[in-house]
């Protein structure tokens, strides 16, 4: 997934979103956080959120995978995919096995050679994870077509309210199926972006996926919002605490 343009907005507490959700280690399912949804949106400035990262020579979708390389090399190890999962919020109890299922899962985007580069998955090829079965969006040198993010709201936000939920994901996948391998991957990608930023409708009950969330997930930022979001609601519960124990120091 180069991280984004080809996986927010208000997020409710990721950590009792996602214990709350029933996780299938499955290798496609756990793929998802990493293999860029090889679908949509625009390849605009990966700006604020990047870290201070030098994005300007990144493809649109080395800038979606960029966020787990921690020390910036251009390989991603199994346990800087671990890192990255735990800075999101991903269960820390399974997070060291959603990682080596990424890895195991993006197979040709592996370096070679020695068993731990056989295992590493070098960003200069990262297109090699792109597939069928998706919006199209990320070409398979890791380019941003635009058209095909907007078409994913043109042709399947039945409800025209700039989200797509779980109901118009299912009529995505059908109307842009073309193998079985790659709608699995895209259903697992999806459903893990889902899972993680989601929100709530209150008029149909239904999770759905904001398009500027899908948009922050391809142009490089979206991880990275996610991870200062997590900081945010940690330090606000440690503020509380702190406060909580002071106040009763005093009764």
């Amino acid at each position: 997934l180069q991280k984004p343009v080809q996986y927010i907005e208000t997020l409710p507490s990721q950590n009792q979103q996602l214990n709350n959700t029933k996780m299938r280690p499955t290798i496609s399912v756990l793929a998802a956080l990493l293999v860029a949804f090889s679908s949509s949106m625009a390849a605009s400035s990966a700006g604020d959120a990047t870290d201070g990262r030098d994005t300007s020579e990144r493809t649109a979708l080395q800038r979606h995978v960029d966020f787990f390389d921690r020390n910036s090399d251009g390989f991603i190890t199994v346990s800087e995919t671990r890192q990255g999962l735990d800075a999101i919020g991903f269960p820390r109890s399974t997070s060291w096995l959603a990682a080596n299922a990424i890895h195991i899962g993006l197979p040709k985007t592996h370096g070679g050679g020695t068993w731990w580069q056989r295992n590493t998955i070098d960003t200069a090829i990262i297109g090699e994870g792109v597939h069928g079965s998706d919006s199209g969006a990320y070409t398979a040198d890791g380019g941003y077509l635009p058209d095909k993010y907007q078409a994913m709201f043109d042709n399947y936000d039945a409800d025209n309210n700039d989200a797509l939920d779980t109901s118009e994901f299912k009529s995505f996948h059908e109307g842009q199926y073309t193998d079985w391998g790659g709608s699995m991957a895209s259903k697992a990608e999806w459903g893990a972006l889902m899972m993680v930023a989601g929100e709530r409708n209150d008029e149909t009950g239904l999770k759905q996926l904001t398009k500027s969330t899908i948009g922050s997930m391809f142009d490089g930022t979206l991880f990275y919002q996610l991870e200062e979001r997590l900081k945010a609601r940690r330090r606000a519960d440690a503020e509380e605490e702190t406060s909580r124990l002071r106040g009763g120091r005093y009764e």
